[in-house]
Formats: structure tokens, sequence, C-alpha cells
């Protein structure tokens, strides 16, 4: 199974967020989840569960994105936080 998830900076322009993905990979990662990114523009994320998972994986999953994508929303998450992983 394989998921992705598309980031713009506005929906009506369609700008892709990078930087933010970037930097929402990244927290996540420091949360214990990992996930990649890629894509044209770096602007999507990849999620490759295994299939085994249990539903309270999936939920601490879906938990740790969450957090990741508000604190970036927030503007919690500097430019920095991603350091040498952004642009993979």
């Amino acid at each position: 199974m394989m998921l992705g998830l598309e980031t713009v900076r506005d929906r009506e322009t369609k700008e892709p967020a990078d930087r933010e993905m970037a930097k929402i990979v990244m927290r996540a990662f420091e949360l214990g989840l990992v996930v990649f990114y890629g894509g044209i523009y770096s602007n999507v994320m990849e999620i490759t569960p295994p299939l085994i998972m249990t539903p309270a994986e999936v939920d601490e999953g879906v938990a740790i994105l969450d957090q990741a994508i508000g604190e970036v929303e927030a503007g919690e998450v500097s430019d920095e936080a991603h350091g040498e992983y952004a642009g993979w």
C-alpha cells in the first residue's frame, strides 16, 4: 500500500508547499514516524505503511502526522529544522 499527500501553499494558485513538506516530514521523524517526500516539486508525502499494522499503530501514526502538520502550520518549526534533509 502506498499513499500520497500533496501540499500546496494556496488552494487557488496550487503553489507547491515544498519547504513546508520538508519540515512536516522531518518533524514527523523526530516524533517517531518515518515518511518520505518527493514529487516534481518536492511537495508530496509518501506514506508506505506495513500491511500488518494494527489499528492502534494507525491511530498513532495519524496523531503524529496531525501534530507535525499542526506545528508547521502554526510556525513552530523553523526553516532550519529540516537541514540537510530538504530536497532529497
